[in-house]
């Protein structure tokens, strides 16, 4: 088995950073339930990617950062595993399936905690073959493991 690398460029962004300015800015109420969360997280992402919120980085700088990190994965050709976070799994899947931020967003509020995500190389571009599978967590025995964000 070869050795595993950590590539500080699969690091999720900052939300947190996010959504508090979002909350100075608008004068929003904090998220305190998923129903609050799913109408204002679209709407955060949107500013970052308008460069209205800036976070600890830019939305560009954070798609680059993975896509640069993305780039050196497929460089190495063959089979590849990353494991990380939601934001940095969307982003990707953002850029494969030509989404904006709020198409962003729509992924992200329904990726599951642990989930699988497979992406394959075909003719010089990625393409999706699996998405937000949890194989591992299906059964009724494990229904409460599964969770969102």
């Amino acid at each position: 088995m070869p050795a595993y690398v950590e590539d500080a460029r699969f690091n999720e962004f900052e939300s947190d950073i996010l959504i508090t300015e979002y909350i100075r800015e608008t004068g929003a109420d904090s998220p305190r339930d998923r129903a609050t969360f799913l109408h204002h997280f679209p709407e955060v992402l949107e500013g970052w990617e308008r460069g209205t919120l800036n976070g600890s980085e830019s939305y560009t700088a954070f798609r680059a950062r993975v896509g640069a990190a993305m780039a050196d994965v497929l460089q190495e050709g063959g089979r590849n595993l990353v494991v990380t976070s939601g934001g940095v799994i969307c982003v990707t899947l953002a850029g494969v399936l030509g989404l904006s931020a709020r198409g962003l967003a729509d992924l992200l509020m329904n990726v599951h905690n642990a989930s699988v995500h497979v992406l394959r190389m075909e003719e010089g571009r990625l393409r999706l073959e699996l998405f937000n599978a949890t194989p591992h967590i299906d059964g009724k025995e494990r229904s409460h493991a599964r969770t969102y964000i």
